[in-house]
């Protein structure tokens, strides 16, 4: 049995390179075949928050319109965007520093013109603190997805002027993104705030201003008639009352906005066809657990029940049923069912591939780092044969990688031992874990 215990260690091992380093390997290969990088290019469309280019041309071919210079540094990643005017006449450039991996980057904004920061986003930034200067920097510090969540703005002294900071939150009251827009002057004191609403598809339903005591200043709400293509734009003052109502060019979202859908457990990008985690879910997870038989089978009984210990290793969304996204990872479980008759005695390994899926249950008492994971899958138990099912509660202590839960499963085995042709056990354990992003 020793030497078939080896024999099915070396192919767990094989199985774990196979799954989690070939995608590795095959990125790198594919790398090493591109055509060196471009070094300038010219387009018309620039989205700074997913660091995303298109409409590609040249200078002539945007005569007369706004369009933006990139220039890429030698691994071929974004270095600088500089925007240009309609003039021609450079207007601010964007500074990018990527990571390593050259998965996120930070950037910096430098104005060469004066005017209003509300030229970066059309409904980030407040007039109330909103004036840049040549030589002036914008300096953001992004989310995990890409968006600001801090921005300062300053002379090429480092003297600040005002900041802002931005929350990003899921109001299910009405179904809408809300993003917090809230700035500071150059003291640091709070000056006022606006909320920005938008539905589901990205499409933008109201602001509400407040001023430095948090008291409603106006509304501006915006209606949006897809039949005329056309939108109304409603302005009321803090007590309700209608200021103005006019009719505005129709206000379609930005082609790569975030278009965002709340599923009661978590919000879903739907931008790309398979969706992303718009606030970041790690891929790969690391985790021991360690369960006590509370059920087991009528040829077990007679056994004594112990402890078993479990080390997993797994990918989250590996691939999808239907619209139902599957963690997918590998098991290495310790057994343990010493018996005085060696005929029936059990203590092996099992090596098991399991999918996980989250059902994603809708409950609001559900806290949000909360996780539910039902388990399904097969494999080895030396020297026969084994399916396991099961459910883990998993909390996520953000924001750390460490995550910590319950977990209850059921396996049944065949051909353990000489006198065991089948059998089953269910046991109930804790599980800590590690998180870790794919770099």
């Amino acid at each position: 049995m020793g030497v078939d215990l080896i024999f099915r260690l070396i192919l767990f091992l094989y199985l774990i390179c196979t799954l989690f380093l070939s995608p590795i390997l095959a990125k790198d290969s594919k790398d090493t075949q591109k055509s060196p990088p471009p070094k300038t290019a010219t387009y018309k469309y620039w989205n700074a928050d997913r660091r995303i280019l298109d409409l590609k041309g040249n200078p002539q071919t945007f005569y007369g319109q706004v369009y933006y210079d990139v220039a890429y540094n030698k691994e071929g990643r974004i270095k600088t965007v500089t925007r240009m005017g309609e003039n021609r006449e450079p207007q601010e450039t964007y500074h990018l520093i990527w990571n390593r991996s050259g998965t996120q980057s930070e950037y910096k904004i430098e104005f060469l013109t004066a005017g209003n920061a509300s030229r970066l986003d059309d409904y980030l930034y407040s007039n109330k603190l909103s004036h840049v200067r040549p030589g002036w920097i914008a300096d953001i510090k992004s989310r995990k997805d890409g968006r600001p969540k801090e921005v300062s703005f300053s002379d090429k002294l480092g003297f600040t002027y005002y900041s802002y900071t931005f929350n990003y939150s899921y109001d299910r009251s009405v179904e809408m993104e809300v993003v917090e827009s809230s700035y500071f002057d150059s003291n640091g004191d709070f000056v006022g705030r606006h909320l920005i609403f938008r539905e589901g598809d990205a499409w933008l339903n109201m602001i509400q201003y407040y001023d430095e005591n948090n008291q409603i200043i106006d509304t501006h709400e915006l209606i949006h008639d897809f039949g005329k293509e056309e939108t109304i734009r409603i302005i009321t003052d803090a007590s309700g009352r209608e200021i103005t109502r006019k009719i505005i060019p129709f206000m379609q979202p930005d082609k790569y906005a975030y278009r965002l859908e709340w599923t009661g457990r978590e919000i879903i990008d739907h931008t790309t066809d398979e969706g992303k985690i718009a606030d970041y879910i790690p891929k790969s997870f690391l985790s021991f657990s360690y369960g006590f038989p509370i059920v087991v089978g009528t040829a077990l009984v007679n056994n004594e029940s112990k402890t078993g210990y479990t080390i997993g290793l797994g990918r989250r969304n590996f691939f999808k049923i239907g619209s139902m996204k599957m963690n997918i990872g590998l098991e290495m479980n310790w057994i343990d069912f010493p018996s005085a008759k060696p005929a029936n005695h059990v203590q092996t390994l099992s090596y098991f591939l399991v999918g996980q899926m989250n059902p994603k249950i809708p409950w609001n008492f559900i806290p949000a780092n909360l996780e539910i994971g039902l388990k399904f899958g097969g494999g080895l138990i030396s020297p026969g044969y084994g399916i396991v099912g099961g459910l883990s509660t998993q909390f996520n202590l953000a924001p750390t990688p460490l995550f910590i839960g319950l977990t209850a499963n059921g396996v049944i085995a065949s051909g353990m031992a000489d006198n065991i042709a089948l059998t089953y056990w269910g046991t109930f354990g804790l599980v800590f874990g590690l998180n870790f992003d794919d770099k």
